[in-house]
């Protein structure tokens, strides 16, 4: 039986859109928090690792949505580690609300070395008993094509002081947030969003100049943003109801 950690979270107004639905980037945070309280707990949070000159950096998530959550709605996040690779740590999460799972969402992680910026493999492992572990609850969480998007430049993003994190980089949540301001206009609006995939594929640092291309296939919608024509630095994508 897979182990389960559970966070309660009630959504406040500053985590909404003018829909009053809870934003992605809220989303994710609160998914992270959760993760990162349960590597607390045994040990591997990331005050423990810090002190030995590690940390964790999150590579790539996949959230799908049935139900966005709304302005006031006491949400339940729950969170687990699943069996992966030696060099990386999967997690998978459900957020419900009332009993009802309303979201699902896989995620991939490393340890790194804070000097080196390399991973450092599963020196430091979660304790917990192998039959505690499962496979993902999302098939193929990880993969993403986007051949088939024609891509165009959008904008260009500029890293400032406030958006960099305990690590020194571009904080995770403000990935989301660029590429929504980039498909501004372009892309339906957020409330009808059933599945966001999101690969941080590098650093983003302090004056750091991200270019935004953007494409569109069908419902689903992509962001990549590029340091140089061979250099990406991050890709969103994000698919809407057929509403």
């Amino acid at each position: 039986m897979k182990y389960i950690f559970e966070q309660d979270y009630l959504v406040k107004k500053e985590d909404c859109t003018d829909s009053a639905h809870m934003n992605l980037s809220r989303l994710q945070s609160v998914l992270v928090s959760a993760a990162t309280a349960q590597c607390k707990k045994y040990g591997m949070g990331l005050d423990d690792l810090i002190k030995n000159g590690f940390t964790w950096v999150i590579s790539k998530i996949r959230i799908r949505i049935n139900k966005l959550p709304k302005l006031g709605d006491k949400i339940k996040v729950q969170t687990w580690p699943i069996d992966s690779g030696k060099l990386v740590f999967d997690r998978d999460f459900a957020v419900l609300y009332k009993d009802e799972t309303i979201a699902k969402a896989s995620s991939r992680w490393c340890v790194i070395d804070i000097k080196t910026r390399k991973p450092v493999g599963k020196k430091f492992v979660f304790s917990f008993d192998n039959n505690e572990v499962t496979d993902s609850q999302i098939s193929d969480p990880f993969s993403q094509r986007i051949d088939n998007f024609d891509l165009v430049s959008e904008d260009v993003h500029l890293v400032s002081n406030k958006e960099i994190d305990i690590n020194n980089h571009l904080n995770n949540a403000r990935y989301f947030e660029i590429a929504q301001l980039a498909l501004d206009g372009i892309s339906p609006d957020f409330s009808r969003v059933r599945e966001v995939f999101v690969h941080f594929k590098r650093e983003a640092v302090l004056g750091e100049k991200i270019g935004l291309l953007v494409g569109k296939n069908g419902n689903t919608y992509v962001v990549l943003g590029a340091k140089s024509e061979n250099v990406d630095i991050f890709l969103f994508n994000a698919k809407f109801d057929d509403v």
